[in-house]
């Protein structure tokens, strides 16, 4: 990271987004445990969890390009 406001941005946003989606993939897992058990117990559960880490950190920098230019400075929003 290039600064601490940066950083601080980045991890305060990535847990938000971390918490708010493995939530619904929790959820979402013991759905299917109690529809499909042998299916939970393969590589579906591990597929979850990827796909969690991904749209974390894919939202997580879709807010940094949003919110901040290349040397790390804040972007100033046109009123």
């Amino acid at each position: 990271m290039q600064n601490n406001d940066v950083w601080s941005f980045a991890n305060k946003l990535f847990a938000v987004i971390l918490l708010k989606y493995s939530g619904i993939s929790f959820i979402a897992a013991l759905v299917l445990t109690f529809i499909n058990e042998a299916l939970m117990n393969s590589w579906f559960s591990m597929a979850f969890m990827i796909f969690t880490l991904l749209v974390a950190i894919i939202g997580t920098e879709k807010e940094l390009n949003k919110n901040f230019d290349d040397e790390g400075n804040r972007k100033v929003k046109k009123q």
